[in-house]
């Protein structure tokens, strides 16, 4: 049976997804651009997590946490996890599943690469209402892996307020401090909540454990 770790399990979990985020080959340096111009200084490889059951359940119970974390400051409705603008999926989406099942709340992804903003929330229409506001203003947390600018988080914002979502948090587990667009989030109204930051030195093709023997 799939449950949320208790406060002791979790601090050792948390410790281990340290560990994890700092190995070798983990996290590189990205060569894909950004929106505002740029490139992304990192990526993580998320897939290598979720393919081992015992990291799987260790990253899901952080998610997990930090939104039962959330909810005793204000009611949440519903997660949407972010699929990738281009091709490919991403981690969060792979394990959104069982993030709900620990969290008893129900989720939407949203499909950023959908060129409509009424099609990129996975929803249902209702014969005989209109696509735009089918949400009914439910409070929403975004999942994804990582953030950089969070250009992508606020695309996803802008989905979910035009279908009638209220977008409350955003939850990733790696970042960038010096990269990320603080000011755009709280001006919002949106609360980020981060676990592993990443420095910006990285040389391509480098990951943090070799990045350390220079």
């Amino acid at each position: 049976m799939i449950r949320l770790a208790n406060e002791s399990e979790m601090e050792l979990m948390y410790e281990r997804a340290k560990k994890y985020f700092k190995a070798e080959g983990v996290v590189k340096r990205s060569m894909h651009g950004l929106r505002r111009g740029g490139k992304s200084p990192h990526y993580s490889d998320f897939d290598s997590a979720v393919n081992d059951p015992h990291r799987c359940e260790v990253i899901a119970n952080i998610y997990a946490d930090k939104i039962q974390k959330i909810t005793r400051e204000r009611k949440i409705d519903l997660l949407s996890p972010i699929e990738k603008d281009k091709s490919g999926t991403t981690g969060v989406i792979r394990l959104v599943g069982v993030i709900s099942i620990l969290t008893g709340l129900p989720n939407v992804p949203v499909r950023l690469g959908k060129e409509l903003r009424f099609e990129r929330l996975k929803i249902p229409r209702d014969e005989g209402k209109p696509w735009k506001g089918r949400l009914n203003q439910p409070n929403v947390v975004i999942l994804t892996d990582h953030c950089t600018g969070g250009d992508e988080v606020l695309k996803a914002v802008d989905a979910i307020e035009y279908n009638g979502g209220i977008v409350t948090d955003v939850i990733a587990c790696t970042y960038v401090p010096d990269e990320f667009n603080w000011d755009a989030f709280e001006k919002r109204g949106i609360i980020p909540h981060f676990e592993y930051p990443l420095p910006k030195e990285l040389e391509v093709g480098d990951s943090l454990k070799s990045q350390k023997k220079r």
